[in-house]
Order: C-alpha cells, then structure tokens, then sequence
C-alpha cells in the first residue's frame, strides 16, 4: 500500500460529528495520521467545507487541521447535493438554489453551485475553499515534503499549478 484516502471532512468535531451522523465516534486523527505515515503510506486527506454547522470559524479550524497534518495528498470541496444523495432530497425540499445544469455539480467547474449552510452562502464557502486550495499548495512544509519524498519536479509540478485560477460563476469570474 502506498497511498491511503482518509475523509477527515472537518476539523471541527461538533461539524464532524454531525456530517457523521452518529455513524462515527471521534477519533485521534494526528494519532492516526501518524501511524500511516510511521508506515511509509502517504495520505489523500479529504476535506470537506459548507457542512451543515459549518462557520467561518470551522472552516479554518479544518484548513489549520490540515495544515497540520501536512500529508502529500490534499482535496477540499465544498458541499455539494449531488442528484441522487438525500442531501439532495432534503435541499430540493428546503428551496436551496441547484445548479442549471450538471457542470455545476463539478466541484471545479464555472457553475459550480455549493449548498448554504445557516451561516454561510455558497459563494462564500467556495471563496473559502479556493484560497484554502491555493493556501495550502504554496505551504513550504507541504512543498518541501513533496520534493523530499517525489523530488524537485514533483514540487515544481506543484508550483506551476497553484498559478491557476478556478475561475467561478458565483464569485463573479
């Protein structure tokens, strides 16, 4: 095994527990991160923004989680009510606005339409996670990782792309 995906999805517990659904108990997650990479396996950490909860302030609590953890593989999308999934029942149900088309079901396109939460609109969590994204790819810990582990051109691969704007609908792009 080389690489493991890990949905973190937040680093709020409050946030996490209630995505969860109970499903879930809290967990040691640095514990956990550590033992994975005490066995040489690096981590895809997913995270997950515009939970229901979710704040500005546990949006950040997840971006420094994930900073702290620092693994080589890094996903943060904003909430999506994908067809098919309850939480797309439930946000149909609540009148919440639904992309026009199925490119805005594309967590990196144009139209991408996230959900609201009580305290944040969608074009405030997608703000959020595109800066997070470009945060987080120029972090000099995490580049220094990837080269040591994937070498010089993995960290300028890396570099080339964090000068790659999303450009985005709802932000007016």
């Amino acid at each position: 095994i080389r690489w493991l995906c890990l949905g973190i999805e937040s680093g709020d517990l409050k946030v996490r527990l209630e995505a969860s659904k109970g499903k879930f108990k809290d967990v040691d997650i640095n514990y956990i991160i550590d033992m994975v990479h005490d066995a040489d396996i690096d981590i895809m950490a997913n995270y997950l923004v515009g939970l229901p909860g979710d704040t500005h302030e546990s949006m950040q609590k997840t971006l420094d989680l994930s900073m702290e953890l620092c693994t080589r593989g890094w996903n943060m999308y904003a909430a999506m009510a994908l067809p098919g999934s309850l939480l797309y029942k439930e946000a149909v149900e609540a009148g919440h606005k639904m992309p026009d088309d199925y490119a805005g079901y594309s967590f990196h396109s144009y139209n991408t339409q996230p959900l609201p939460t009580e305290h944040l609109s969608p074009a405030e969590i997608l703000k959020f996670r595109d800066e997070a994204w470009l945060e987080y790819h120029t972090y000099e810990p995490f580049l220094q990782k990837v080269e040591n582990k994937h070498g010089k051109i993995a960290r300028e691969n890396i570099e080339e792309m964090t000068k790659v704007k999303l450009k985005r609908k709802i932000l007016g792009d």
